[in-house]
């Protein structure tokens, strides 16, 4: 284990003075995974792979890490199994990533989830199970999931439609920041979905998008 570290020690300066040192990243990504850092060996494997995409070594490291579940990188390869990101596009190992994320408590891994169930991706549609994962990744104050409930009681998405739930989850997310619930929120104030028309509040609303 000590040698590891050391090894770690010496290649980090080497980077320090050459950051895109494929040889440094390459064996500190090795280092990392033997002393079982799966997260630091998982983003020197995604750099190198951003150096030389078609990198076989790192390519084949990549999958390797992925048989470890560290919670944010396991989403993150999830995400990239669905865009095709540094690796072969594969919907059904993004839906695999994504729900080991979301066992472990990733909110935007629970929210990605129910993305899978809504559109059938990587598993059979079910857009009940997609409205549930949705309020679950809500209900742990994940904008993204409050967003898409109030999507999903807008158009009666795996619960029946409620125009003013709607407004109520597009607000929440609004309130948390998220750029597509403040779009939304304005647009109810606007034409009175689910709430009182005002104009005023859209304006307010339209400002911080």
């Amino acid at each position: 284990m000590g040698r590891y570290n050391d090894a770690i020690i010496d290649l980090t300066k080497l980077l320090d003075i050459e950051p895109n040192s494929k040889f440094a990243l390459r064996y500190r990504a090795e280092a990392y995974y033997l002393i079982e850092k799966y997260k630091e060996s998982f983003n020197d494997v995604n750099k190198l792979l951003k150096i030389e995409s078609n990198d076989e070594w790192a390519s084949n490291h990549f999958e390797k890490i992925c048989e470890n579940p560290f919670v944010d990188e396991t989403y993150k390869l999830g995400y990239f199994y669905l865009h095709g990101i540094n690796v072969e596009k594969d919907e059904c190992k993004a839906f695999v990533q994504f729900e080991k994320s979301a066992n472990m408590g990733h909110t935007e891994g629970i929210n990605c989830l129910g993305y899978c169930y809504e559109y059938g991706i990587g598993i059979e549609k079910d857009e009940n199970k997609a409205f549930t994962y949705y309020q679950i990744s809500a209900d742990a104050n994940n904008s993204n999931g409050m967003y898409q409930v109030g999507y999903c009681y807008y158009l009666g998405i795996g619960v029946e439609g409620d125009k003013h739930k709607a407004f109520t989850y597009y607000l929440k997310s609004a309130e948390a920041g998220n750029s597509m619930g403040i779009w939304k929120t304005a647009i109810c104030y606007l034409y009175g979905i689910g709430v009182e028309k005002t104009e005023t509040k859209f304006g307010e609303w339209i400002k911080n998008e």
